[in-house]
């Protein structure tokens, strides 16, 4: 680890496996930040080659690096980096990820003596990109919210490193150690999250990647709330149960899309009884002629536009 003078503000962990060729990008991203004072902490978690060669010729004392001997996961990366780390604030970003530039000042001005904030950001899926905003609502119920989806990418969300050291930052037991880390700050956090408009982060949504796969994402995420059951949560049985059900209710769309049927009634019987509409989404998913209009079809979401819209038209 070099040293710099500055303390700085904003501390930006990125963790690196096997992504040199991403690497550049994600930490030059950063460093053009010049209204803010940061520092960038570069985990190498093992790599087959290091990474680090693809940094070596960068001489800016705000860059430190450290490398794992053998590969720990990213929960593991993230939380040597948190322990370096002296920002009042953290920004987590993958290596395949970046940043827009001049983000940090206009977020850390908005500061309203939260704990936690988040923003837009900028999808990148095939080439094509969208702005999207977290459907959350930080003055309505955090915990219920949170637990229904995983809402903020990890890079979109700023948090103040002492409530992270409180909990003792990620969980690598878990595979959604990002989505855990929301739900676990939610129930510490005393001055909850707040909305900074745009974040400046881009996630670049790549094949291949964890999250690329919607049906796999899906039944690890119903994995997680099962495991969740169990413990005392902030949420009463009733909410846990209808969040529960629609987790079972979009796998049971998954498989129809992935043309496997095998499955789907043992999803459906956990969400009965069936509402009108989603006998409608369940007998469009799987129709062949769905298909052929949708084409290739990462989720429900886009068939709950399809029959949002056919609605309208009627």
């Amino acid at each position: 680890m070099r040293h710099q003078a500055e303390l700085p503000k904003v501390s930006i962990i990125i963790p690196c496996y096997d992504q040199a060729n991403f690497l550049l990008r994600a930490v030059n991203s950063v460093l053009v930040e010049k209204s803010v004072p940061i520092e960038v902490i570069v985990i190498d978690d093992g790599s087959t080659h290091s990474a680090f060669h693809v940094l070596e010729k960068i001489e800016d004392q705000r860059l430190h690096f450290v490398r794992h001997e053998d590969n720990r996961g990213v929960a593991e990366a993230r939380n040597t980096g948190l322990n370096l780390a002296r920002g009042k604030w953290v920004r987590f970003l993958d290596a395949d990820d970046y940043m827009m530039p001049s983000m940090l000042e206009g977020a850390l001005k908005l500061d309203v003596n939260s704990d936690i904030l988040y923003g837009d950001w900028l999808e990148i899926d095939n080439n094509k990109q969208k702005k999207l905003r977290p459907d959350f609502d930080p003055t309505g119920n955090v915990y219920e919210q949170l637990l229904t989806a995983n809402v903020f990418p990890i890079h979109s969300v700023l948090v103040k490193r002492e409530i992270l050291m409180d909990i003792n930052g990620f969980d690598g037991e878990v595979y959604h150690e990002d989505w855990d880390l929301w739900l676990r700050l939610s129930k510490v956090s005393k001055h909850g999250f707040h909305y900074v408009g745009d974040s400046g982060a881009v996630y670049c949504k790549s094949l291949g990647t964890r999250s690329y796969d919607a049906y796999q994402s899906a039944r690890h995420e119903l994995t997680y709330l099962l495991s969740l059951r169990d413990r005392k949560l902030p949420i009463k049985d009733d909410a846990f149960n209808r969040i529960l059900r629609k987790k079972y209710y979009q796998l049971a769309l998954l498989e129809l899309v992935k043309e496997n049927k095998k499955g789907v009634a043992g999803w459906l019987s956990h969400c009965e009884p069936l509402t009108l509409v989603q006998k409608v989404e369940i007998a469009l998913a799987g129709s062949p002629v769905t298909r052929v209009f949708l084409g290739k079809f990462p989720g429900p979401r886009k068939l709950k536009r399809l029959i949002k819209n056919s609605w309208r038209g009627l």
